[in-house]
């Protein structure tokens, strides 16, 4: 529509993902908005993340919508990453239909007013940084590792990330995460937080250097 693309329909298909990005330009023409109901996870399709690319001025009613199966486990989405600070939401709708999700935006944007009122986790991504299979939070110019993605089976996290040291693993940063069985932390960290690791049942080896001088309990 007058040279920008309206993302109506995205079909996830059955499988895993660490990450969907969403497409910035398709045939050369600028996606500007994604549609109502446009991002629907069916049965059997999982992913940890969505990122909005900074082109997308506006989401609809339901834009993503998270589907549920109990007896699969599949409560898909943990987070959505949106690059454009100002993206438009709807005035007397809900963006995102879905359960405990962590929203990474503007602080003072309105999908931040729409996420305080209805209780959704959400982060000022300018505190925050995204690394291969982690997210991490900004600190006085060092790193702390917040959180992995639910289906990385190995991570090596490194010494920094964007220039700044990886200097902390904070609270219950990989809880949960089933698939997980090796985590490599690197000499700069040092310290641990409680519940790190904790829930973990794959999970075979952590590699903890001398740097660490503080571990809480596990």
């Amino acid at each position: 529509d007058n040279g920008e693309v309206t993302i109506n329909g995205y079909n996830i298909k059955k499988g895993e993902y660490y990450i969907i990005t969403l497409a910035s330009e398709i045939h050369g023409y600028p996606v500007t908005e994604v549609g109502d109901n446009a991002i629907y996870f069916v049965r059997e399709a999982a992913a940890d993340g969505i990122v909005f690319p900074e082109r997308i001025k506006k989401i609809g009613n339901s834009a993503v919508n998270i589907g549920y199966d109990r007896e699969l486990e599949t409560n898909n989405l943990k987070w959505i990453w949106l690059e454009n600070p100002d993206i438009e939401i709807p005035v007397d709708g809900s963006p995102i239909f879905g359960e405990r999700i962590t929203v990474f935006g503007k602080k003072d944007s309105d999908f931040a007013k729409y996420a305080y009122k209805n209780h959704i986790n959400y982060i000022d991504c300018e505190t925050a940084v995204r690394y291969d299979y982690v997210i991490g939070r900004i600190n006085d110019g060092e790193l702390t590792i917040t959180s992995c993605y639910d289906k990385a089976k190995s991570v090596t996290i490194p010494s920094e990330i964007n220039g700044m040291p990886v200097t902390s693993i904070g609270q219950s940063a990989f809880y949960y995460s089933k698939k997980l069985e090796e985590i490599v932390i690197p000499d700069s960290v040092k310290s641990i937080d409680s519940l790190a690791f904790s829930s973990c049942p794959s999970l075979k080896s952590v590699y903890i250097p001398d740097s660490v001088s503080e571990i809480g309990s596990q």
